[in-house]
């Protein structure tokens, strides 16, 4: 049996990943998009960063006034003057001090070193931005002293990584298309009520010769995205101005004094395998800042190696299909989930993510058959209507395609819909066994509607496992003394019938039959 080459990423691994990216967007963006924006208002006064037209620090207002004014900014930040990291004995960041004064750093310790003298300040351990930062984390402050000036582009890009994580993991865009997001995708419809995103697609994109087109196309369909895509999509707007919501480079680049480096790409967006090393920086990060607060929250590593975009659309696939009731870290159902992007985007089979799902189903659909394969060979017990055929069609669906190679997720889509020895259904307590000339809940062909089953239905059967589920839900009723003597009558009914099939179940001769 072929697997999905794509490994999805651990239960272990996403669910704190998931965590920590959904906090960057929620609770520390505003934080960093703050300081990241006086970052870029502070770097435009440096000489490599100025625009030759501003020719000089000194015109606008007098040094004093400006110095005196960025003394208090310090104080009212809790700050104390700017210093240097990693190093034993304090002393002045004067590049920084300039910084914040807009003034020529030598100028300030030559003439106006009296006002530093008198300011009651200590030096700090770094050279801090004045941005004080108020989000929480578990109802603590996430950071007690403002993000240095040095880190504010790391912390920019962690939470561009964040957002990454969020956009590809809970809409299945491919990590092309997610990266070649620009300014202005994202619509909210207020007649349907959901957040749309437009965008480019390059695959089966061609030009007007038919060949290939090198820069895709403009979708015709906008993908539709959960409210925390959407949130994460509204954070990259204001993080950054360029085009791209994912650009190559967020520190900004020198316009003057140094020649620019051959290789770079102005204004593109970042590529599959950058953002993959960003992932992993990503988690590095977050792992040494648990840790320093004694958390247990790491994000471990992944069984099948590093998390990249290709494992955050398999997983999602995954989830849809075998976790349809599962929680996304921070309770997002994945049921949810899966409305939003087959609602748009996932639904139509030009973004690949049907077929994605379509294998995923195939796959699970043989894992179940495969699992009772097994069980009927121990001598495992079936009981109900459709037992015979339940038996009949695993042992020939094992036969059938033990060993089959599925090339294509559109054929796995076609075996799940066409092959009557597929259509088998996990449900709650009971498999059925679906044949549509003899359902009770729907006479259409494309499969069961399982939650309207009905008891007598003949296309039920039963296992042992399924038997413990139906005791569970006897049981469960048993429970509810209290409810209003209606309910309660109909409560013991229930717990009636399903008795006797748990004891039709234990009792049948024909229960524990081999396959053949």
């Amino acid at each position: 049996m072929k697997e999905n080459k794509t490994p999805r990423i651990s239960d272990e691994t996403l669910v704190p990943l998931i965590t920590w990216a959904a906090r960057f967007v929620d609770d520390y963006s505003d934080d960093i998009i703050a300081s990241f924006n006086q970052y870029r208002m502070l770097i435009k006064f440096e000489y490599r960063h100025r625009l030759r037209e501003v020719s000089t620090l000194d015109d606008a207002q007098p040094i004093r006034a400006r110095i005196e004014s960025a003394l208090a900014e310090l104080r009212r930040a809790g700050l104390g003057l700017p210093g240097h990291s990693g190093v034993q004995d304090p002393s002045i960041n004067w590049t920084h001090l300039g910084r914040l004064a807009t003034a020529n750093p030598g100028w300030i310790k030559r003439n106006h070193f009296d006002l530093i003298e008198t300011s009651g300040l200590s030096v700090d351990d770094n050279a801090y931005l004045t941005v004080t930062c108020t989000g929480l984390l578990d109802g603590s402050l996430w950071r007690d002293r403002p993000i240095p000036w040095d880190a504010a582009p790391d912390f920019a890009k962690r939470l561009q990584t964040a957002c990454f994580l969020l956009i590809a993991y809970l809409s299945g865009m491919r990590a092309g298309e997610a990266l070649s997001l620009e300014r202005d995708c994202l619509h909210f419809d207020e007649t349907l009520q959901l957040w749309q995103v437009t965008g480019t697609r390059w695959k089966g994109a061609v030009d007007t010769q038919g060949a290939k087109a090198a820069a895709g196309e403009q979708r015709s369909q906008p993908w539709v995205v959960h409210p925390l895509a959407a949130r994460a999509l509204q954070v990259l707007h204001a993080l950054d101005n360029q085009q791209f919501l994912f650009p190559a480079q967020m520190r900004p680049q020198a316009l003057r004094g140094v020649k620019p480096a051959d290789n770079l790409r102005p204004g593109t967006a970042k590529t599959a395998s950058r953002v993959g090393a960003d992932i992993r920086e990503f988690i590095g990060w977050v792992n040494e800042y648990a840790e320093s607060l004694s958390r247990t929250d790491l994000i471990p590593e992944d069984i099948d190696g590093w998390v990249n975009a290709r494992r955050l659309r398999r997983t999602l696939a995954w989830h849809i299909v075998r976790r349809p009731r599962g929680l996304v870290a921070a309770a997002i159902q994945y049921g949810h989930v899966a409305t939003y992007v087959t609602q748009g985007y996932a639904g139509s089979y030009d973004s690949g993510f049907a077929n994605e799902l379509a294998l995923e189903r195939w796959l699970e659909r043989y894992d179940d058959l495969s699992e009772l394969d097994m069980y009927i060979a121990r001598g495992g017990r079936l009981s109900g209507p459709a037992a015979e055929e339940l038996a009949h069609r695993t042992h020939s669906a094992m036969a059938k395609y033990a060993g089959r190679v599925i090339p294509t997720r559109r054929q796995a889509d076609a075996l799940l819909r066409a092959d009557p020895l597929l259509q088998v259904y996990p449900a709650e307590g009971l498999h059925c066994v679906f044949n549509a000339e003899k359902a009770l809940c729907t006479r259409e062909d494309d499969g069961p509607k399982l939650a309207d089953c009905r008891s007598s239905c003949s296309n039920i059967a039963r296992t042992d496992a399924d038997i413990e589920r139906v005791v569970e839900l006897a049981e469960a009723l048993s429970q509810d003394r209290n409810a209003p003597a209606i309910r309660h009558k109909r409560a013991l009914a229930i717990i009636a019938q399903l008795d006797d099939v748990v004891a039709a179940h234990q009792n049948d001769p024909k229960a524990g039959m081999q396959r053949g």
